[in-house]
Parts: structure tokens; C-alpha cells; sequence
């Protein structure tokens, strides 16, 4: 009897061992499947992220690969790693001119497919010409009661001090928009609202200038050594004080070394310098009011390194331009006190400009117009960027 009861009790043991046994390995097995498709799911949701970079760079560097589909190049069975990945783009684009970008991924060793969306727009080139204020490697400061009329960007902050300062256009910043000493959102103006962490605006390459560089020499205004420009209000320039020349055909002079310019313009121009451009004179438009399909006059100073105001500038100074100073500033001599400072037209630049110190020199009173012509006009072929568009990234999980 004994014996049958004992029997009978091992049976059941090893039957709740199996069972246990079995069960272990079954969750063992299952968390194993779980594991094995978490991973793969990984290395295909990668592997799509690729496709879209790669989406992403023929978007910026092939113009029209959109609007062609994601073709020439195309992205189809393309290997990124151990995964085959192919991208398409939308047939057409949505009411806001985006396209549907889609990347695909699979792996031979996995029955999953993994599938990521961003959408996207077309490049757009816009002329350095339509900010106010536009700084690329430090922050920019807007000191208290600043009125500002014009696009103002910055590549990193926008430090905002005292109150009262109004903006009548977009102000956006790549990082953040810092208000010090009083300044708050709720005393300062911001007619258009304002952004943060907004992709930064690339600054143009150095390459950028070599279309200027030709033609200026198709039209016989390049120059190796320094050279001084006076505009004259006939629609003529004098260079080094020579006899009265037309302005440039296409409308731009180049010199690989400093410039020195001053005058009354009477037409359109674009004046180019691989280092400075000194203002060493009042430069002024002879008809300020009239778009240039009208015959209005509209001037670029490009300087590869500074625009630089020197001691021989007038005390109460004019510069009616678009400057561009793409790796320095726009700066003056702050060795006295001077008066009063009047820019019409844009300003952009590399480095945190000045026109003044706290020890009183320089302008004292520092006046900044937005030229409302450069909303739709810019001088002769002046620097652009490109805007580049994304939106709506999605990760569409596995198929």
C-alpha cells in the first residue's frame, strides 16, 4: 500500500516537473522569438533611418530629385549594412508643396520590414539680402528701445536687453531668445512672433564668390591689387580715380585685396572684396524709392573678411546697402566720438558687430532701416542660401 502511494507521488512530481520544465522552456523560446525580432527590428528601423538621410541629402544637393520622383539617382534595394532598403517620394505634393518621403527596409534573415516617412519641400533660394540683422557664429544683441523692421536670424542667441524693443517682422533664433536686465516677452514687441531652435541658415561658402569673380572679368572690373570706387550719380564709376567708367554689364566689380568706396549710386551694383571693403564715404542711391524694374538703385557690398567704417569716414555717416561680411563683421573706428550713423539696407554677418563703444566712441546715435526693396529685389547676384524644408518624421513600425 505504502509502496502504490509512493508510486503514485512520484508520478505526480515528475509530471509537475515536466510541466514546469516545459514551461520554462516555452518562455524561455518565446522571449528568445522576442529578442531575436526585437533585434532585428532594430537593425531595419536603422537601416530605413539611413534610407531617409540619404533621402534627405539628394533633396539639398540634386535639384529637382523631388519633383522627379526620388529618381536620378534613385534609392531602390540599396544596401545599408546587412539591410536593403528603398526610399520612394510621393507623386505629388500636398497643398503646402511637401512630398511624402518613404523608406522601406528589409532583411533576408528576417520576415519583418520596417518603414519610416518624414516629409519634405523643395529648396529654396533666398537672397542674404532679406534680414535686417543676420549672424552666423555669435549671439545678437538688442539693446533697449530698438525698433527693427526686417527678418533678424541668428545662428546661435538673440540677447534681449531693457525693454521696450519692437520688432515689426520675423525674429528667429537657432537657439534661444534671452531676455536680460528688464527685458521680458510681455515689454518687448513682437508684431510676427518670434521662434526658437529653428535649423540654423547655412552661411554661403567661399565658392559662392566665384560666380561673382566671373563676371566680373567677362566685364573687365577684376582686380588683383587694392583699388578705390567712387559712384557718381551719371550711372558711372571711377576706379582709382581714373575718367568716368559705365557700370558694369553684369553688374559687379571684384578686387582679391581692400576696397575703399564711397559715392552716389545710380543704378545696380554689386561690389566684391576677398578681404575688407573700407567705407570711407556716404554711399547713397540717386533715386532711394524706386524698385528696379523702374530703374531704382540697389547696392551689395560682399566682403570675404570685414566692412569696416575708418577714422577718415564722415562724423554723421549714410551707407544706403546690403552688407554681407561673410567671415568678420561690420565694424567702425571707435578712436573718437563721432555722431550720427544711418544704415539703409541689410546687414549680415559672422562676427557680433559694433558701431560704438561703452566708453562713449564711436556713433552715438546708430540708426538701422530695413530697405523694403530687398523683400522681393537684391543687388546684382548677391549671396544666397538654401532652405531646406523637413517635417512630420514618423516611424510607420513594422510590416
Amino acid at each position: 500500500m505504502k509502496k502504490g502511494f509512493s508510486l503514485i507521488l512520484s508520478l505526480i512530481t515528475f509530471a509537475i516537473i515536466e510541466i514546469i520544465t516545459v514551461s520554462i522552456f516555452g518562455i524561455v523560446e518565446n522571449e528568445a522569438r522576442m529578442t531575436i525580432r526585437k533585434a532585428d527590428s532594430t537593425i531595419l528601423f536603422y537601416a530605413a533611418e539611413a534610407g531617409i538621410e540619404q533621402a534627405k541629402c539628394y533633396v539639398k544637393e540634386i535639384p529637382g530629385w523631388l519633383e522627379n520622383g526620388g529618381t536620378n539617382p534613385s534609392i531602390v534595394n540599396s544596401q545599408f549594412g546587412s539591410a536593403t532598403v528603398t526610399v520612394t517620394v510621393s507623386d505629388n505634393s500636398d497643398s503646402d508643396g511637401f512630398y511624402t518621403i518613404t523608406s522601406r527596409a528589409t532583411w533576408q534573415n528576417s520576415p519583418l520590414t520596417r518603414s519610416i516617412s518624414i516629409k519634405a519641400k523643395p529648396p529654396v533660394l533666398s537672397s542674404m539680402s532679406q534680414f535686417m540683422f543676420f549672424i552666423d557664429a555669435a549671439h545678437l544683441t538688442i539693446g533697449t528701445g530698438a525698433e527693427v523692421w526686417g527678418k533678424v536670424h541668428s545662428n546661435r542667441n538673440i540677447n534681449i536687453f531693457g525693454g521696450g524693443a519692437i520688432f515689426h517682422d520675423e525674429v528667429t533664433a537657432h537657439n534661444k531668445i534671452i531676455f536680460y536686465q528688464g527685458a521680458n516677452p510681455s515689454n518687448t514687441i513682437f508684431e510676427k512672433g518670434y521662434q526658437e531652435d529653428v535649423p540654423q541658415i547655412p552661411m554661403p561658402e567661399i565658392t559662392a564668390l566665384d560666380e561673382l569673380r566671373q563676371y566680373a572679368i567677362q566685364d573687365n572690373f577684376y582686380f588683383q591689387n587694392p583699388i578705390s570706387i567712387e559712384l557718381l550719380p551719371t550711372g558711372q564709376v571711377k576706379i582709382n580715380n581714373s575718367a568716368p567708367l559705365p557700370l558694369p554689364q553684369n553688374g559687379v566689380i571684384f578686387c582679391e585685396r581692400d576696397i575703399n568706396i564711397k559715392g552716389t549710386l545710380n543704378g545696380l551694383l554689386t561690389v566684391v572684396s576677398m578681404r575688407t571693403i573700407n567705407i570711407i564715404g556716404n554711399l547713397t542711391y540717386s533715386d532711394p524709392n524706386l524698385p528696379p524694374p523702374d530703374g531704382g538703385d540697389l547696392l551689395g557690398l560682399i566682403a570675404n573678411n570685414h566692412i569696416y567704417i575708418p577714422q577718415s569716414a564722415p562724423y554723421n555717416l549714410e551707407i544706403n546697402a546690403a552688407l554681407f561680411a561673410r567671415q568678420g563683421k561690420a565694424y567702425c573706428f571707435l578712436g573718437d566720438r563721432r555722431e550720427t550713423l544711418i544704415i539703409k539696407g541689410s546687414l549680415a554677418t559672422s562676427q557680433l558687430s559694433y558701431f560704438s563703444s561703452t566708453s562713449g566712441h564711436g556713433y552715438s546715435i546708430r540708426k538701422y532701416y530695413f530697405d523694403e526693396r530687398f523683400r522681393t529685389y537684391a543687388p546684382p547676384h548677391f549671396v544666397r542660401f538654401e532652405t531646406y524644408y523637413f517635417k512630420d518624421w514618423k516611424d510607420m513600425g513594422e510590416q
